[in-house]
């Protein structure tokens, strides 16, 4: 009988110190959680702001060098540059509070994947010497907000680099729909791949690396080349998923 008891304390004992050390466990485990989930947000955070504002400050200071330059022999087209540069710190200030708060970029609102594209273009290369052209090709299909929202900062991420970095006299923007997936093809005629990639990966690690984030978020494909005739080809290509599919991936 003393054996008996013995070998029950044993056992007691033993689902006490099992059980201090699953409770230990799961404390540790919901705090590396709570860790991974903050760092997760900081650095989604981080992305977002940083092609906002690349995309914005670049837009801004084309604006301006436009107006500078038109001062005295254009005073009114001066001013028109002024007031598009005004617009864009509006418009950079809005996004930077939405991105922050995890909601898709204004210029979505009650536009079409490929208006608000056109709409970002416009602002961004107004009274600017690169020629950019933009092109849909298929037939335009309602897509997820989180899908929109990831084709529309790469569309601008891209064409950001290649204002500032590919001295690119042209650029040309597809938004190309296909029956299973969806692609944005940004190319320019600049100083090509080497340059491009190089001003990607030291943009703080957040351009090339948030482009491909980006493609992972969409189960998708990044893809960046020199074609033979040269300058630099960027492209997306994601899967056209169902709604749930896309939420339950982001998280």
């Amino acid at each position: 009988m003393t054996g008996h008891l013995a070998d029950l304390a044993l056992v007691a004992t033993l689902v006490i110190l099992f059980g201090i050390g699953a409770r230990r466990a799961v404390r540790v485990l919901s705090g590396r959680m709570r860790f991974e989930a903050i760092e997760g947000e900081r650095h989604r955070i981080a992305r977002e702001l940083h092609d906002t504002l690349s995309q914005g400050l670049t837009g801004l200071g084309f604006q301006i060098e436009c107006a500078l330059r038109s001062l005295y022999d254009n005073p009114v087209a001066s001013e028109a540059h002024l007031e598009q540069a005004h617009a864009l710190v509006q418009s950079s200030l809005t996004d930077i509070r939405r991105s922050i708060w995890h909601l898709h970029p204004g210029t979505l609102e009650g536009r079409s994947l490929a208006a608000a594209m056109a709409e970002s273009i416009r602002k961004t290369t107004a009274g600017t010497p690169v020629r950019v052209d933009f092109e849909v090709i298929g037939t335009p299909r309602g897509l997820a907000r989180s899908m929109e929202s990831h084709l529309l900062r790469m569309q601008q991420e891209a064409l950001t680099n290649a204002l500032k970095h590919s001295s690119a006299r042209h650029i040309r923007i597809e938004l190309i729909y296909e029956p299973r997936s969806v692609r944005v093809r940004v190319a320019d005629d600049g100083l090509g791949f080497d340059t491009v990639t190089q001003s990607l990966v030291h943009e703080g690690g957040f351009g090339l690396e948030g482009m491909r984030e980006r493609a992972r978020q969409l189960g998708g494909e990044l893809t960046i080349r020199q074609p033979f005739r040269g300058g630099t080809e960027i492209i997306l290509e994601a899967p056209v998923r169902r709604k749930t599919d896309l939420r339950q991936r982001a998280s």
